[in-house]
C-alpha cells in the first residue's frame, strides 16, 4: 500500500496546479447542486420496533389529534383568586378561538372541557391549555416567528387578567437541537495556533487546517444535497463537520510532521513530501478505515436517522483521507522549500553537511527523556494509565440519560419556567405524559 500512496503523492505533487483545481471544481459542482436540489433538515425521526414508537403510530391512526406537536400555555390566577372565578374562565375561554386562528394551530384544548382532566390544578389556582400544531408541523420546522405569535397571544391573554400570569412553553418550544456557531470558528483558530506553536512555520500550520476546511465543505455539500432526496436529521451535519475537521487537521499533520522532519535532514522537497505522504499516509488510511467501519456500523443498531448519521460522518471521514493524500502532497509541491526548517535552509545555503546543526532542541530532548521513562517499566505505565482512565470515568456511575427538554434550558429561560411551573402546579410527569 506504501508503493501506492509513494506513487499517488508524487503524482500529486506534479500535477499539483490540476490536484488543487480537481478539488474546488469539485467543490464548485457540489454547490451548486446544492443550491439547485439541496433540501432542509428534518429532526423527526422514527424508532422502529419500539414500545414506543408503535404507541404513537397506533396513535396517529386512531387519534390522529392526539399525536400532533404541541405547546402548552400556563394560566395563573391572581392572588387570592381561582382560574374558575367567571371573570377569569370567561377570558381564558375567549383566548381560545383566537389562538385557533394562528396560521399553524390545529386546536386549542380548553382546560374547562368537561372530557378532559387534569388541566386545572388541584388548588385550582392554575390552568394548562395544551395548543396543537397541524401535522407536518413540530420543533423543528415551526419558524421563531410563528412561535413569536404564540408568546403574543399569551401575553394578550396575561393583560385580560389584571395580576395573573400566562407563561407559554412546551414541546414546540423545548427542543433546541445542535447547531453551528462561532465555537466551531475560534476552535479552528485555536488550531492553527496550537499547530504553530508546533510546527514553527505558518504555511505549515495552514495546510492541515486547508485541507480539513476543503473537505469538511466537500462533506457538508453532499449531505445538503442528499437532504433533498432522503430525511437527514441537522445533527447529521454538525457531527459530519466535526468530525472532518478533527480527523481532517490530525491526518493532514501526521504528513506534514514527517515531511518537515524529513526537510530537516537535507532531503529533497519532492522525495520528502512523497516518502512522508507512502509512511505517515498509510496510518492515515488504516486510522482513516477503522473510524468508517465504526460509524458504519452504527447501521447495525436499526435505528434509520442513527445509521445515516454514521454513513454520512463515514464519508466525511473518506474525504479527509483523500484529501491527506492528494491535496496536501499538492500544496506541499506549492510550498517547495520554503517550509524547510531554517537552520536546514541555512546550512544548504552555506554549503555546510547538514549535520553540522541537526542537535536535538529542547523539544526533542524532553520527548526522548519522556520515552525513556514512560517504557522502562511498562507494567507500571500501563497500570497508571488504567488508574487515570478509571478516575476519568468515576462521573459515569452518575450520569442520567434523557431526551431532551425544557427542563434542560438554563433556569430563568421563559420555556424553562413553563416547565417548572406545570410541575410545580400539576405534578411530576404532566411534561411528558404518556
Amino acid at each position: 500500500m506504501s508503493t501506492w500512496i509513494y506513487r499517488l503523492a508524487r503524482a500529486s505533487w506534479r500535477a499539483r496546479k490540476r490536484v488543487v483545481a480537481a478539488w474546488l471544481a469539485i467543490l464548485v459542482v457540489l454547490g451548486g447542486l446544492a443550491l439547485a436540489v439541496g433540501g432542509s433538515f428534518n429532526d423527526e425521526f422514527d424508532i422502529p420496533g419500539a414500545s414506543s414508537q408503535v404507541a404513537l403510530d397506533g396513535l396517529r391512526m386512531t387519534f390522529p389529534e392526539a399525536a400532533l406537536s404541541s405547546a402548552n400555555m400556563v394560566v395563573l390566577a391572581p392572588e387570592g383568586q381561582k382560574v374558575t372565578d367567571p371573570a377569569i374562565k370567561q377570558a381564558i375561554e375567549d383566548e381560545l378561538p383566537l389562538l385557533e386562528e394562528l396560521d399553524w394551530v390545529e386546536m386549542a384544548q380548553s382546560p374547562f372541557f368537561e372530557y378532559v382532566d387534569g388541566l386545572i390544578s388541584d388548588d385550582e389556582t392554575a390552568a394548562l391549555i395544551n395548543v396543537r400544531a397541524k401535522e407536518g408541523l413540530g420543533p423543528s420546522n415551526l419558524t421563531d416567528a410563528q412561535r413569536e405569535l404564540l408568546v403574543e397571544a399569551g401575553a394578550e391573554l396575561q393583560e385580560a387578567i389584571p395580576g395573573g400570569e400566562v407563561h407559554v412553553g412546551g414541546d414546540l418550544f423545548s427542543v433546541s437541537m445542535p447547531h453551528l456557531s462561532a465555537i466551531e470558528a475560534i476552535g479552528v483558530g485555536i488550531a492553527i495556533i496550537v499547530l504553530l506553536v508546533v510546527l514553527g512555520s505558518l504555511r505549515a500550520a495552514l495546510m492541515p487546517v486547508i485541507s480539513a476546511l476543503v473537505g469538511a465543505g466537500v462533506a457538508v455539500l453532499i449531505i445538503v444535497i442528499a437532504a433533498g432526496v432522503i430525511p437527514i436529521m441537522s445533527t447529521t451535519l454538525l457531527l459530519a463537520l466535526m468530525l472532518a475537521l478533527a480527523v481532517g487537521i490530525d491526518y493532514s499533520l501526521f504528513i506534514v510532521s514527517r515531511h518537515r522532519d524529513q526537510l530537516a535532514t537535507g532531503m529533497e522537497a519532492e522525495e520528502s513530501a512523497a516518502r512522508a505522504t507512502a509512511t505517515a499516509g498509510s496510518a492515515v488510511v488504516v486510522a482513516g478505515s477503522t473510524v468508517i467501519v465504526a460509524l458504519v456500523g452504527l447501521s447495525v443498531a436499526g435505528i434509520p436517522f442513527l445509521g445515516i448519521m454514521g454513513v454520512f460522518s463515514a464519508v466525511a471521514v473518506a474525504i479527509e483521507v483523500a484529501l491527506a493524500l492528494t491535496l496536501l502532497p499538492a500544496m506541499l509541491g506549492f510550498a517547495g522549500d520554503r517550509i524547510r526548517p531554517k537552520e536546514a535552509r541555512l546550512a544548504m545555503a552555506e554549503g555546510r553537511p547538514i549535520e553540522q546543526h541537526a542537535k536535538p532542541d529542547a523539544w526533542t530532548r524532553a520527548s526522548r527523556w519522556w520515552v525513556r521513562v514512560i517504557t522502562k517499566v511498562p507494567v507500571l505505565t500501563i497500570l497508571a494509565v488504567i488508574a487515570m482512565l478509571g478516575a476519568l470515568a468515576l462521573p459515569a456511575t452518575q450520569l442520567k440519560l434523557a431526551l431532551p427538554n425544557s427542563g434542560q434550558n438554563p433556569p430563568g429561560a421563559p420555556d424553562r419556567i413553563t416547565f417548572d411551573l406545570i410541575t410545580e402546579r400539576f405534578g411530576a410527569g404532566y411534561n411528558g405524559p404518556l
